[in-house]
């Protein structure tokens, strides 16, 4: 369980203008763990049906060379994140170190796959997300995305999300994100189980009227949105660009469906740092509790994933705010 922290003073109170823009958001708390294709997940297996054949880019320019497996990738923090601490406590850690000289020596000189496969980045279930915008008939949300930079996507991953049913899947495929080739390792996300909780937005500061946003202090600019992986809320806020929401391809306005966070909650600003984390320690399966799902976008950016506000048939539009 996680709990968000109440706001430091009443948002509506002190602008009462606030209430009529208020959305719910879910922050999904991912955690390191195991998650099964049955659970909500950031990172997790995916329910896939056996007989659908895996996501794959049709995107041949691709950013990054080569480099390693998920499964490497996700060993080499592990193992680098036990060494630093057994060096600092004083242990040998010579092993360790013989360990991660065998992923820099295979980094960079495995094959492309092609076609190139996509990650699995997340699942999550109504049941968990009682907010989760979705197409009737379903229940389940899907995100997955191709670990390379796209040349043409300002240096993002191209985005699939998928809308389930997850009664009317049958047998489940073996989910093969482990064994897929990477190009870019800020591009894969640790195993995560979830702890969703619903909290309150605010459109960003930046939108409050110019003379108001001047005169905020940065409580209350931080105070609008939360910090996290998130589904729903408002978007368009971070350092990038002015904030934005982009419009669909079809013309439409969008709003944010899900949201891959920069890190749980800024290390500047504990307000968004949930409660049961006022004590958190390093350890070397959770080296930074702040940022458990160790994606990165950018320097250090959000890649939010926004929906047609006109319904489902229109594919996402994906943004770095």
């Amino acid at each position: 369980m996680r709990t968000t922290r109440p706001r430091p003073f009443d948002m509506e109170e002190r602008y009462p203008f606030l209430a009529a823009r208020r959305r719910t958001a879910t922050r999904l708390h991912p955690r390191p763990g195991n998650p099964g294709v049955t659970d909500s997940s950031v990172g997790g297996p995916l329910l896939w049906p056996a007989d659908e054949a895996w996501p794959v880019c049709e995107d041949t320019d691709h950013y990054d060379d080569p480099h390693m497996t998920v499964a490497d990738v996700r060993r080499e923090r592990l193992v680098e994140a036990t060494r630093s601490l057994g060096a600092k406590r004083g242990d040998d850690v010579a092993a360790l170190e013989a360990e991660l000289k065998t992923f820099w020596e295979k980094r960079g000189k495995l094959p492309a796959e092609t076609p190139q496969r996509f990650v699995g980045v997340a699942q999550l279930f109504a049941r968990d997300v009682p907010d989760l915008p979705r197409p009737a008939g379903t229940d389940l949300l899907q995100v997955l995305w191709c670990p390379y930079m796209h040349a043409d996507a300002v240096f993002l991953p191209s985005v699939r999300v998928v809308w389930r049913d997850s009664a009317a899947v049958g047998e489940v495929i073996d989910d093969p994100t482990p064994q897929v080739v990477v190009g870019d390792e800020g591009f894969v996300p640790e195993s995560c189980t979830v702890w969703p909780e619903t909290v309150v937005e605010y459109p960003p500061a930046e939108w409050w009227g110019e003379t108001l946003a001047a005169d905020l202090d940065d409580d209350e600019h931080e105070a609008a949105i939360a910090d996290g992986w998130k589904v729903g809320g408002w978007g368009g806020y971070c350092g990038v660009t002015d904030p934005v929401i982009p419009d669909c391809a079809c013309g439409a306005p969008t709003e944010p469906l899900f949201t891959v966070g920069n890190g749980e909650w800024s290390n500047g600003y504990p307000l968004w740092r949930p409660v049961e984390d006022d004590a958190f320690t390093r350890t070397p399966e959770h080296f930074t509790d702040w940022d458990p799902v160790r994606t990165y976008i950018g320097r250090g950016y959000l890649l939010q994933v926004f929906r047609c506000t006109t319904g489902f048939d229109c594919p996402p539009t994906v943004a770095m705010t």
